[in-house]
């Protein structure tokens, strides 16, 4: 899950644009799950956008007078609870990262314990096999 959530316009239906008439916050606030964040008004109805969730308005991207559009974002929400998750997930990041390092580390060092430790191997003389007198004869021949 992102930390910050985008707060979109909803579906206007056959309306092109809505002007913003309301801003009842401002970036920094914290807000509740469907408190009003912007009010819209066309020429038929005005209309209230909420918050989907918990959490501070990290930043608004419209001002009163302004129209706006369906999907269009209008700010950012950080989700309570993120600011918690984010700065650990680096800090995580580096000590799998450094565990890794070790691993390959400690395993290149039991590797070159080991070829230190193991005896050269010496080259060894084909062992003398016994040959039969049938194939002494071939031999000779």
């Amino acid at each position: 899950m992102s930390a910050l959530e985008p707060v979109l316009i909803p579906d206007l239906g056959d309306i092109d644009q809505v002007e913003v008439i309301e801003l009842p916050i401002k970036a920094g606030d914290a807000v509740k799950q469907d408190d009003v964040l912007v009010v819209l008004e066309s020429d038929k109805a005005s209309m209230e956008v909420v918050a989907p969730r918990d959490g501070t308005l990290s930043e608004l991207y419209i001002k009163e007078g302004d129209s706006v559009t369906s999907g269009q974002k209008v700010a950012a929400l950080l989700l309570l609870g993120a600011e918690l998750e984010v700065p650990n997930a680096p800090v995580q990041a580096d000590q799998a990262a450094n565990t890794a390092v070790q691993a390959v580390d400690a395993s290149r060092d039991d590797q070159s314990a080991q070829s230190v430790e193991q005896e050269p191997l010496k080259p060894q003389a084909a062992p003398q096999q016994a040959v039969s007198p049938v194939a002494r004869v071939v031999e000779s021949v």
